[in-house]
């Protein structure tokens, strides 16, 4: 049987660069929309994961990708503005979390990827609460990583450099914005690294930040 993974933010191209990645693996990836479930919302993430564990049978993995971000000068940011940043880019996290820690106890077997960035590391200027969301993201997952490891549950994050998306093409200038490798990080690239800590060739994989900024990064 195919094992199952849900991948939030299903719009995004990340996403569905991961869902072929993992449709490549011979799993059965499932795509989940902000129409189906909003992230940030606790009861319909619990209702969502309890209808596709009913459905599926066994979750092995979450692939948390849903996610926005907000430019804007601190001082102009309202306390909702930045709240709901938080939302869905690290409360989001711990709800899918949260839902699906039980499950993945009970069979002893379990992924959580987190999508997180630059910004983790060092922040980004006009991007404060995001910034402050992938930093909290990242020391969640690894946080979670060592106090599941027992149960067989692995834990880690992807953090890509600047990624193609709809609002881009690589014939738009303002896409250009190379990595010391040459190029930007593209959806693909993302795709194979979380197929690999999805594999058993990451068995021993888990607590990690795994950089594919093409040196972007560089923390």
């Amino acid at each position: 049987m195919s094992k199952v993974a849900i991948i939030t933010g299903a719009t995004s191209w990340m996403a569905l660069a991961t869902y072929n990645k993992l449709t490549d693996m011979c799993w059965n990836p499932v795509l989940c929309s902000h129409e189906e479930m909003d992230v940030d919302n606790p009861d319909q993430v619990f209702d969502y994961f309890d209808k596709a564990i009913k459905t599926y049978g066994q979750i092995h993995a979450v692939v948390n990708i849903a996610g926005k971000s907000l430019e804007k000068m601190f001082h102009e940011t309202t306390p909702e503005e930045f709240d709901n940043i938080l939302g869905v880019n690290f409360r989001g996290v711990i709800n899918t979390t949260r839902a699906i820690l039980p499950h993945f106890m009970e069979n002893y077997e379990g992924n959580i990827v987190g999508i997180v960035s630059k910004g983790a590391y060092c922040g980004f200027p006009h991007k404060s609460a995001y910034s402050t969301a992938k930093a909290a993201t990242n020391i969640f997952i690894k946080s979670i990583a060592q106090e599941y490891g027992s149960y067989n549950i692995r834990a880690n994050t992807v953090l890509p450099g600047y990624t193609k998306n709809k609002r881009h093409s690589k014939s738009d200038p303002s896409y250009s914005n190379p990595s010391p490798l040459g190029r930007i990080t593209y959806p693909e690239d993302v795709g194979n690294a979380i197929g690999f800590l999805l594999s058993d060739a990451a068995s021993h994989v888990t607590g990690s930040c795994f950089d594919i900024s093409g040196g972007t990064a560089l923390h």
